[in-house]
């Protein structure tokens, strides 16, 4: 048993893991920063809905890094947006200057989470595994980081198109959704 809650946690610990290599390897102290303050505001929740729970504030976050990367994210977007128009941070924000750096882990976790909140309004089960489902929701935010930095890669810096986001953003989280169901119905069936 002690072997499968361990293949169950690592997806979480690499997750963790290597947002804190590109974030630390790349010297980028607001990433740093905005992730701090995003542990700190789980935190907060987790103590204010669990007050009988006196570690919950510690442990808990942890066991969601999506959620905390994507309000790292969104406070990291909202420091770091160059322009003086939304549409020139728009842009900014859809154009990371390298494919393996805090810019395409924020941005694939903001189109991850945008995703899921689509797929959210139609399918409950989306919700279900977002919050009842850690390790599958963060290998889902981890492939959603490798396949815009593969697509990043091959565009050399260019902005991201809109058909690429919109298909990330329509298509990857029901995908996600039907693999790790048939994953789970195979576990439990053999």
């Amino acid at each position: 048993m002690s072997l499968l809650v361990a293949a169950a946690l690592l997806p979480l610990v690499l997750v963790h893991l290597h947002a804190l290599w590109l974030m630390v390897s790349r010297r980028d102290g607001i990433a740093i920063a905005c992730s701090l303050a995003a542990w700190l505001g789980l935190a907060l929740l987790f103590k204010a809905s669990r007050p009988s729970m006196p570690l919950a504030a510690v442990w808990l976050p942890g066991l969601y890094p999506y959620a905390l990367l994507g309000i790292s994210a969104v406070f990291w977007s909202l420091s770091r947006a160059q322009g003086n128009t939304a549409r020139e941070k728009w842009n900014w924000l859809l154009s990371p200057a390298r494919p393996d750096g805090p810019h395409a882990l924020f941005l694939s976790v903001l189109i991850g989470h945008a995703g899921f909140a689509v797929l959210a309004l139609w399918a409950r089960p989306a919700l279900l595994a977002y919050l009842y489902a850690p390790s599958a929701t963060a290998l889902c935010f981890l492939c959603y980081f490798l396949i815009l930095g593969a697509y990043q890669s091959r565009r050399h810096g260019r902005r991201l198109g809109g058909l690429f986001v919109s298909l990330s953003i329509l298509v990857l989280p029901p995908a996600a959704i039907v693999f790790f169901s048939a994953l789970s119905s195979w576990w439990h069936g053999s």
